[in-house]
């Protein structure tokens, strides 16, 4: 009788990790699925100093101006993502600029990235991580200098955390002055990206489903666009370096509005009321939330200098208010349109039409026998996935 010794990859252990705390091995992975929700603090990087050496740090930053560190002090992050559920945290590191995906908690709880792992491939710099609305992907930047044929190229990749497997998506030259920055659609179904084409800098948008593509038509150069919470609109920076403004579209370049002077990655709050986005020059940047509805603009000050918006993640997809009895009401707030079904034993089943962002009341039918159980409640945004949460009810 012979028996395998089995040598277990330590960084495959540690994704185990990973995908334990990103929700992978719960029956609830889709409840965390969609990007839409209520407004969490932007992350963004920052030039900080520690002891008098100068390192690029994350912060937390709230519309009210506070600010809170990130990531661990004397580290180097260039660029960073948050996973939908919260957990998770891909960020572009220096030196070596790859890919790292860890755990956010711990993070910032122990100070350090001992437990990150590298997901970009060797041999390639590597930046600007997107996950996946599901929050099971990373979509990244990847750039290869290929010194026998004296040509530099860009990639758009995406990692699956379960597998470990790495994509390519898409792979062209020459490069852009700034990285092609993937963002996915709050429905995982469509991917932008910048590129050069022989008129300056455009942004292609790509079905990942048949890999069909169009470029926005934008009326001059246009790159770094991101998704709306719904989907319907992409915001980008439209115009030359150095005289550029945030622009506001649909997917087919109808309906643009601009909305102000800007340089870097616009982001949606995830309620889609706002865009938040950084411009001016090195030393003399800002950071700006334009509020839709009627242009107002807000500056906000962070630690440092050099400052860049990565993301703004989520606090949750909706708040589940509770139960009143005597009414038998479930109540819930929504922050994006959308439709909502409640379900369970001993109750009939109930769809909504579109419900506006604000509080509901959803009134609760008993089946004749009943008197208590437990309702699933499953929120789908417009143009994003579903949540779901469950409350136990009794008569």
């Amino acid at each position: 009788m012979t028996s395998k010794s089995t040598n277990l990859d330590p960084s495959r252990l540690v994704l185990a990790i990973l995908m334990l705390a990103a929700g992978f091995l719960s029956l609830s992975t889709a409840t965390w699925a969609s990007i839409p929700g209520q407004n969490g603090p932007m992350l963004i990087s920052a030039s900080v100093s520690s002891g008098g050496i100068p390192f690029s740090g994350l912060f937390d930053i709230h519309l009210g101006g506070k600010s809170t560190r990130a990531s661990p002090i004397g580290e180097t992050i260039n660029s960073a993502a948050v996973s939908p559920n919260g957990a998770l945290l891909a960020f572009s590191r220096s030196p070596g600029d790859q890919v790292w995906l860890g755990d956010r908690r711990e993070i910032e709880k122990q100070g350090s990235l001992a437990g990150a792992i590298q997901i970009s491939g060797i041999g390639a710099s590597a930046s600007d991580p997107e996950f996946s609305p599901d929050g099971r992907s990373i979509f990244y930047s990847s750039f290869l200098y290929s010194s026998g044929e004296g040509i530099e190229i860009w990639q758009v990749c995406r990692y699956w955390i379960s597998s470990g497997k790495t994509q390519k998506l898409v792979s062209q030259f020459p490069v852009l002055e700034t990285s092609p920055v993937p963002a996915v659609s709050p429905n995982g179904r469509l991917l932008a990206y910048s590129y050069q084409s022989p008129a300056g800098a455009r942004i292609r948008l790509v079905r990942l489903g048949d890999r069909s593509s169009w470029t926005l038509p934008s009326n001059g150069e246009a790159r770094l666009g991101n998704f709306s919470p719904d989907g319907s609109r992409l915001a980008y920076i439209r115009g030359p370096l150095g005289g550029s403004n945030l622009t506001v579209s649909r997917l087919d370049g109808m309906d643009s509005r601009t909305l102000g002077q800007a340089d870097g990655i616009p982001s949606f709050s995830p309620d889609g009321t706002l865009v938040g986005v950084t411009r001016g020059y090195p030393e003399r940047e800002e950071i700006v939330v334009f509020r839709l509805s009627d242009d107002h603009r807000k500056v906000l000050s962070a630690p440092g200098s050099a400052w860049q918006l990565w993301d703004w993640p989520r606090r949750r997809p909706f708040a589940l208010l509770g139960f009143a009895r005597h009414r038998s009401e479930i109540s819930i707030r929504v922050f994006n349109s959308g439709r909502v079904r409640l379900s369970g034993f001993g109750i009939k089943s109930l769809s909504t039409g579109i419900l506006a962002r604000g509080t509901h009341r959803l009134k609760v039918h008993w089946r004749e026998r009943y008197r208590r159980t437990r309702v699933r409640i499953k929120f789908r945004p417009i143009g994003g996935l579903s949540s779901t949460r469950s409350i136990s009810i009794q008569r």
